[in-house]
């Protein structure tokens, strides 16, 4: 790995010496620079720490902490185990009810444990609020860039704005961004919304999920396929 270049894997804590980072497309197995497969620049996943044994006495997604790789210490504000509601016949998976209301606190809460020192991201809503939140609960600066001819989500730039932890510049690029949307170890935390259905409903025959880019959906089958065979997805945007 070039030590030289700025990217995610140089603020993890001793850490990618020991992750196994796995392309699913060409079969690629080391170390990146990036969240892509350095071979076909497929997103990369991180191999499971070990075997799926479910703790239940743990109401969070620390009752798959058997499989999530976290760093030297949880970093948790009780995401995960999110309710299953029935509007006229449909199971609907309510993920508002994270602490930031959105699934992205699953992949911050195992991200955010990986890391130390300041950290820099773009500003992209969701996900930029559920890093900045979960890393003001481990004692973790924050610099926000924003790119001042695109801001339009004003409700979490502003809660962005009164949290301590964070610094908000404008601007078009940012300088030697850490973190962006799609990295192995966030997606680590991503996929136990797979297990929680398992677990809550049993096996299914097809899920709906939203699709932006496709993060969601790939790391949501593969945890899925690990349990159900012969489910389908569905995805769709808006």
């Amino acid at each position: 790995m070039n030590s030289n270049k700025v990217s995610a894997y140089t603020i993890y804590v001793n850490r990618w010496g020991t992750l196994r980072l796995r392309c699913l497309r060409c079969g690629y197995l080391g170390p990146s620079d990036g969240p892509l497969c350095p071979r076909c620049g497929f997103p990369l996943i991180v191999e499971p720490r070990g075997v799926l044994r479910i703790d239940r006495e743990k109401p969070s997604i620390l009752r798959y902490a058997s499989v999530l790789n976290y760093g030297n210490k949880a970093v948790t504000l009780g995401e995960g185990l999110t309710r299953i509601r029935r509007v006229n016949g449909v199971m609907i998976k309510d993920e508002s009810r994270n602490p930031t209301g959105s699934f992205m606190d699953r992949g911050s809460s195992v991200l955010i444990s990986n890391v130390s020192g300041e950290v820099k991201v773009l500003f992209e809503e969701d996900f930029t609020l559920s890093i900045a939140t979960y890393a003001n609960a481990a004692g973790i600066g924050i610099r926000v860039y924003v790119n001042p001819d695109h801001v339009g989500a004003y409700a979490e730039l502003l809660r962005l704005s009164t949290m301590s932890n964070v610094t908000i510049e404008f601007s078009e690029g940012g300088h030697g961004v850490d973190i962006i949307y799609g990295e192995p170890l966030f997606l680590d935390g991503v996929k136990t919304i797979a297990y929680e259905l398992y677990e809550q409903v049993g096996e299914v025959e097809g899920v709906v999920l939203p699709m932006e880019r496709g993060y969601l959906a790939w790391r949501f089958m593969r945890a899925l396929g690990n349990c159900v065979s012969g489910a389908s997805l569905v995805t769709c945007r808006g």
